[in-house]
């Protein structure tokens, strides 16, 4: 080994596990590196903790990694992940741009030093995403069908314009009051949370990629949905599209379409990316691959739309699948940037250019029906 590489290696004082100075947390636990300094590339990291945190550096005390129930290192220990090529940087060099190798350890470095040296079962780790989108889903019935209720009986709104008026008020409550909470409940203050859900100003360069996502997902559900209804016709399943209440609603109140949009911007894409984006992949991400974190999202966003769609079990199963494509997308452009208001943002210009297009085949008195039949599987409410 060089004399290069012996300067640039230590031993995490967390797990006692051979890493690079030069790195900001350890590719093991998820420690924060501090004899590196100042973080260049990644995100800020959580704030230092005490000495009685981290406790004694293994450099100095051989019997570090016994009493915290490790195997001592030696110095022919291999490292647990592999090294860069001698004068290669780290990309991301921009704060809160996307970072590589074994600086990607984002959601882990704002936990509070107790959860991030914690080693969790993957089967706990999927119950308690389960649990939280399942726990949002109840909460968000209950709270928009109290102000739902409540608006019918108060005001002389129809029942559809109520019902969007309770979501309205019942996705804040439920799903970002829930994520919050949730939040606060491991232990994270209001700076590591917004450090852990990524809530920054959105570069020129992410406000770019909001467009290219969207066409992207234009493309991809499109395909899907045209394989899915070519597939029905085929096994001699056809069927017309499913249609999701919510879209229906909009198409037969084309009055409220704009502050749809304006829902769109300010409740549901927020709201819904802070829950299954911001908490949910968030958390499977601790545990997870990026891959597996981000599908498993995108399937279990898909099926909590299940309730909402109106029609048969074949073009239903279609419908899923395309919102699955919608997950997927919004689920990879949260990895790559770490920024929950760039993928909120796009959530919110996608379900709103789906509500421009039924306004216009409204007043332009293209057949109603035919364009909510288009729309109503691509909108993700």
């Amino acid at each position: 080994m060089d004399d290069r590489r012996d300067e640039d290696e230590m031993f995490c004082p967390s797990c006692g596990e051979r890493m690079r100075r030069s790195v900001n947390f350890c590719p093991s636990c998820g420690e924060q590196n501090r004899k590196q300094g100042q973080n260049r590339w990644g995100p800020s990291p959580a704030p230092e903790d005490g000495p009685e945190d981290r406790g004694a550096e293994p450099d100095g005390d051989p019997g570090y990694a016994q009493e915290a129930g490790h195997t001592p290192p030696t110095a022919t220990s291999a490292p647990r992940q592999p090294q860069p090529a001698a004068g290669a940087q780290p990309t991301g060099g921009v704060p809160g741009e996307p970072v590589s190798g074994t600086d990607t350890v984002h959601w882990r470095s704002y936990l509070p030093p107790q959860l991030r040296r914690a080693t969790e079962s993957s089967w706990r780790v999927v119950g308690v995403s389960l649990g939280l989108g399942l726990l949002g889903i109840v909460l968000l019935a209950v709270f928009s069908g109290i102000a739902g209720g409540a608006l019918i009986a108060a005001t002389d709104l129809s029942e559809g314009a109520a019902l969007l008026a309770g979501t309205a008020i019942g996705q804040p409550l439920g799903f970002m009051g829930l994520s919050l909470a949730y939040l606060r409940y491991r232990g994270l203050d209001w700076s590591q949370i917004k450090g852990y859900l990524g809530i920054r100003r959105p570069t020129l360069r992410q406000v770019g990629l909001i467009f290219g996502a969207w066409l992207a997902l234009i493309v991809g559900m499109g395909i899907v949905a045209g394989l899915g209804q070519l597939l029905l016709d085929l096994l001699g399943m056809g069927a017309d599209p499913a249609e999701q209440e919510s879209t229906e609603i909009f198409a037969n109140n084309p009055e409220v379409l704009p502050l749809g949009v304006l829902m769109m911007f300010l409740v549901v894409g927020p709201c819904e990316e802070i829950l299954f984006r911001g908490v949910i992949q968030a958390r499977l991400r601790e545990r997870f691959s990026a891959l597996p974190a981000i599908g498993f999202t995108a399937v279990f966003f898909a099926a909590i739309h299940l309730t909402g769609f109106v029609g048969s079990a074949q073009a239903i199963v279609v419908g899923i699948a395309v919102l699955v494509v919608g997950g997927l997308v919004f689920g990879t452009v949260y990895e790559y940037t770490q920024n929950l208001v760039v993928v909120s943002l796009l959530h919110g210009f996608h379900n709103s250019m789906i509500l421009v297009f039924l306004y216009i085949g409204e007043t332009t008195n293209v057949e109603s029906e035919q364009a909510l039949t288009t729309a109503a599987t691509l909108l993700p409410v």
